[in-house]
């Protein structure tokens, strides 16, 4: 997913973990496929690693975001985009702070991303790959909170029905999703279920994206 900020743009990937699937010394790859088509400056079709804020995660048991900032150097963003960035003292220009040029601007087939790690259950090595294509990418929106406390209990949870689920951001503008978008299953409406409550607060209100 694309998600917006207040000075760049960020790819965002989200993985998620429940009780007994923990993961250590896990790591996060993200691998950008680049062609012809996608970036014309290029004769033949290769793979580049796309650098992640936090590309590690010494214990992987809850939710973990995999961040990639879209400035000067990211492979994501066509070559134009990256010279106004350099241009702008390494900001984001405003002309191009919107959806449609994001999305204009963006230079790629597909990304793939992996995890690996020891499983904490059995000590032997673990492996989970998933690729993404240009369509699959959504602009202003933010992925939807996954942990939550029963009422009673202080023990977060991870609400696994809510991994692909996004909501609209509230300080930018987000991309029109036509209806047919809107009828995919990581997009769908939730109900509020006022017997469960976010990890920061009293209520926990589920919202899709619109």
């Amino acid at each position: 997913r694309i998600l917006k900020c207040y000075c760049f743009p960020l790819s965002s990937s989200k993985l998620a973990n429940t009780a007994g699937g923990e993961i250590i010394d896990a790591n996060l790859n993200f691998m950008v496929r680049k062609e012809k088509e996608s970036y014309p400056y290029e004769p033949i079709a290769r793979f580049l690693r796309v650098e992640l804020e936090e590309s590690s995660h010494p214990f992987f048991n809850r939710v973990w975001h995999g961040r990639h900032k879209l400035d000067g150097k990211s492979p994501l963003v066509s070559v134009q985009a990256r010279g106004m960035i350099n241009n702008n003292d390494g900001y984001w220009p405003e002309e191009l702070n919107n959806p449609e040029s994001v999305r204009e601007h963006l230079r790629f087939s597909s990304v793939i991303i992996t995890m690996t790690g020891i499983s904490n259950v059995s000590a032997e090595s673990v492996q989970i790959s998933k690729r993404y294509y240009h369509h699959d990418v959504v602009i202003g929106y933010n992925f939807a909170p996954l942990l939550f406390k029963s009422e009673g209990s202080d023990r977060l949870k991870v609400d696994m029905s809510l991994v692909n689920d996004v909501v609209e951001q509230e300080s930018t503008t987000a991309e029109y999703l036509s209806e047919n978008e809107l009828d995919r299953p990581s997009l769908r409406s939730h109900p509020t279920d006022k017997n469960w409550n976010m990890s920061n607060s009293s209520s926990r209100h589920r919202r899709s994206s619109h």
